[in-house]
C-alpha cells in the first residue's frame, strides 16, 4: 500500500465545496529542488525506521519504517546527497530509498 504525509489543506476560494493541497517548495539548504512522481520504497533494516527532515535539514519527530512505501513530490540536494519529499516541508535521505514509477516534472 501506498502511503502520503498530508500536511496542509486549503479551501477552494472558488465558492466550490472541495479542497485543494498546495505544494511549495520552501528555501532552505537544499538547491534546485524540482517536482516529481513516483513512489519511495524505505529500504533500510527491517524493523527500524529512517527519520523525516525538514527543508533546512533540521530533525522532525517523524520517521518512515523499513519496508513501507510513500509517494514523493519532490527533489532536492545538498552536499552530495539526495533528499526526496514526502510532504510540505518533509524530506528524506534517498541514500534509504528504491524508488519506482518516478518521474521528474521541470
Amino acid at each position: 500500500m501506498v502511503k502520503q504525509l498530508i500536511t496542509t489543506f486549503q479551501k477552494n476560494g472558488g465558492g466550490d465545496d472541495f479542497w485543494t493541497t498546495t505544494l511549495k517548495f520552501q528555501t532552505g539548504r537544499f538547491t534546485n529542488p524540482i517536482s516529481v512522481a513516483g513512489v519511495a520504497k524505505i529500504n533500510y533494516i527491517p524493523g527500524y525506521s529512517i527519520r523525516v527532515w525538514d527543508q533546512d535539514q533540521k530533525p522532525t519527530d517523524n520517521f518512515l519504517k523499513h519496508g513501507t512505501e510513500w509517494r514523493i513530490l519532490g527533489e532536492a540536494h545538498s552536499d552530495g546527497k539526495t533528499y526526496y519529499q514526502v510532504g510540505l516541508n518533509q524530506w528524506i535521505d534517498g541514500q534509504y530509498v528504491q524508488l519506482s514509477n518516478y518521474n521528474r516534472y521541470n
